[in-house]
């Protein structure tokens, strides 16, 4: 306790150290509840200790989200709708981190009352406040400028990237797995369309501030009305198009399953899920969508269940270096699972372009 209670006091919090908790279930970063006493107030802090294996540069990170936060606070502190923003607080320093002996990174942040998170969509109710939420924090950044952040995952979202490391891992093959992922290969290279799609437009697509994580459990809700409250995990936050922040709302949305599950038949696209995503999205954006963007949500959407199922065989093919397992052919079934949600988008294609064109001319 006393060396929480040291790390803590590194920072600007209102009162005196009263305890600490572990908080959430996140697998990346350390995560503590931090609660000081102002006589009979308490306040309460979320402080994380950085993951620095994950992320390896994480002064980019951090001053990325430092420059986030900033321009987000100077801009309203509340938003449409109520949407609130992070606010990260400074330590004594004047940095917004502590740095240890032994190299760990700490930062703090301003804790959001009355918030839970969910792990998974079950309503459409759930899908337009989550896609609010995102739409929110997109339209916020807009006018932040993409080249002002640092890149901390290079290549990302370079569909051309992962089809080569796919393909390297492919060749060398040196745990012998490929004999248990013939087909999977063969379905990637059947769908290369999807890439030379994007590849043919993304030159078009304007660059912005996007989020790049856009799964459910990143967004803050009101415990009591349900309401999206606050987008959070800035850590991917670095130049992009919608398309990728759209595109995984909808890989990580629609899903009737969890990524990892076995049995195919229950991985199934949710139209009613999509329309209302989709609604709650561009509710929010539409006024500073191009039509570009506009034209090219649904190969968002494509692109970003192509590429996940990419990522998930390579990482299947090198050892899983990358992916955390509980099994060892566990990233080779999260491929065939997101291969098959591919299938079943694509079998939603038209459908769900109509949901769009309908959305677009009533908004």
């Amino acid at each position: 306790m006393n060396n929480f209670k040291f790390i803590a006091s590194n920072f600007r919090t209102d009162g005196d150290f009263y305890s600490f908790t572990p908080y959430g279930s996140g697998h990346i970063h350390t995560t503590f509840l931090l609660t000081t006493q102002s006589g009979r107030n308490f306040n309460k802090y979320i402080l994380q200790r950085f993951n620095a294996r994950v992320f390896r540069e994480p002064e980019k990170v951090l001053a990325n989200t430092k420059m986030i936060t900033a321009y987000l606070g100077e801009r309203t502190k509340t938003g449409k709708r109520g949407m609130s923003y992070l606010s990260m607080v400074p330590a004594f320093d004047n940095n917004y981190w502590y740095r240890d002996e032994h190299d760990q990174y700490y930062r703090c942040f301003q804790f959001i009352d009355n918030s839970i998170t969910l792990d998974k969509v079950d309503t459409p109710q759930q899908a337009m406040e989550g896609a609010k939420a995102f739409g929110n924090f997109l339209v916020a950044l807009s006018g932040f400028e993409p080249c002002d952040l640092h890149i901390t995952i290079p290549d990302f979202h370079n569909i051309q990237k992962r089809l080569n490391d796919l393909q390297d891992a492919a060749n060398s093959d040196d745990l012998s797995r490929r004999r248990h992922a013939g087909d999977e290969i063969s379905k990637v290279g059947e769908m290369r369309g999807i890439a030379s799609e994007y590849l043919a437009v993304h030159q078009i697509l304007p660059v912005r501030v996007t989020h790049n994580d856009t799964k459910i459990n990143n967004v803050l809700f009101d415990a009591d009305t349900g309401k999206g409250l606050c987008v959070i995990d800035l850590d991917t936050v670095m130049p992009g198009t919608i398309l990728s922040d759209f595109g995984d709302m909808v890989r990580t949305f629609t899903s009737l399953s969890a990524e990892d599950e076995r049995d195919l038949s229950k991985v199934l696209f949710r139209p009613e899920i999509f329309n209302a995503l989709a609604e709650g999205f561009l509710e929010e954006t539409e006024g500073i969508l191009s039509q570009a963007e506009k034209n090219n949500l649904i190969l968002g959407g494509k692109l970003i269940i192509y590429m996940q199922a990419i990522r998930f065989l390579t990482d299947f093919l090198a050892g899983d270096v990358y992916y955390k397992t509980d099994y060892p052919d566990h990233n080779l079934v999260r491929a065939r699972n997101q291969l098959k949600l591919l299938d079943s988008f694509l079998e939603h294609e038209k459908e769900a372009t109509d949901i769009l064109e309908s959305l677009f001319m009533e908004l």
